[in-house]
């Protein structure tokens, strides 16, 4: 009987074990992040009236809110050209919706065809902006502002909170290509050069896909594997320099 085959069958097994364990607890590249937008505008009053135009009706509104939801690993750069500090998230999903004076509210899903019409958040020299996106790249700003310094050196791929302004605007909304919901088209006039007051949040969602335990941990075991396998190597060698006959500490004579 093969005693040595036997006895180191099972360090092998052990050894593959430790080997593959550490490989699959190592943490892969960064996953990517699915991140929300909120952009939340809203009525300055009777000096600036913002008026949805939907379903051959204007109505007046107390405010308009977007939110969508994308990926900061689709994020564009640059989304101006000659303008490194531009980027440009398009979203998965979006929905459009505004309360009117009579505190009704009406939810909107804007229709998104992927590789055609999305819309999109954009962040330029410290403005975040809504956007039209064609064949994933941005064509024109259907939201401007707000504006913050605490957005000149944001990346679009961390959390904002507590962004706002009280003169940021709606624009391009009757340009074609229009914003299409499940509904119909909608469009946005504002009086007053199209001022409102705003709000934007972005968050991030945290930890998608975290590895299952911390890299330290990995290593571990990847040393502890190596040291198994180094000694496995050098067995044949230490028995080949024992005494012929040598069993368990005794020699035959």
């Amino acid at each position: 009987m093969n005693v040595s085959y036997i006895r180191r069958t099972p360090v092998k097994f052990f050894t593959i074990a430790l080997l593959t364990a550490a490989a699959w607890l190592q943490p892969n590249s960064a996953p990517a992040a699915p991140i929300t937008f909120e952009h939340l505008m809203t009525s300055r009053g009777s000096t600036s009236p913002i008026i949805v135009d939907y379903l051959g009706r204007g109505i007046e509104t107390q405010s308009v809110k977007i939110t969508a939801q994308g990926d900061t690993d689709d994020r564009i750069t640059p989304v101006i050209p000659m303008a490194p500090g531009s980027f440009l998230i398009p979203h998965t999903k979006a929905q459009f919706e505004f309360t009117d004076t009579s505190n009704n509210t009406t939810t909107l899903q804007i229709d998104i065809t992927p590789g055609i019409f999305a819309t999109g958040t954009t962040s330029f020299d410290g403005v975040v902006g809504f956007a039209v996106v064609l064949n994933g790249a941005f064509q024109r700003e259907l939201i401007e502002g707000p504006g913050s310094s605490a957005l000149l050196n944001w990346d679009m791929t961390t959390s904002v909170s507590g962004i706002t302004g009280t003169n940021d605007s709606f624009i391009n909304w009757t340009v074609s290509p229009f914003v299409t919901t499940d509904s119909g088209n909608a469009s946005i006039r504002v009086g007053n050069y199209h001022v409102a007051n705003s709000n934007f949040t972005a968050t991030v969602e945290a930890n998608p896909g975290a590895a299952p335990v911390p890299l330290p941990f990995g290593i571990g075991l990847l040393g502890a594997a190596l040291v198994v396998l180094g000694g496995l190597r050098t067995l044949p060698q230490r028995r080949q320099q024992r005494p012929k006959g040598y069993r368990h500490g005794f020699v035959s004579t």
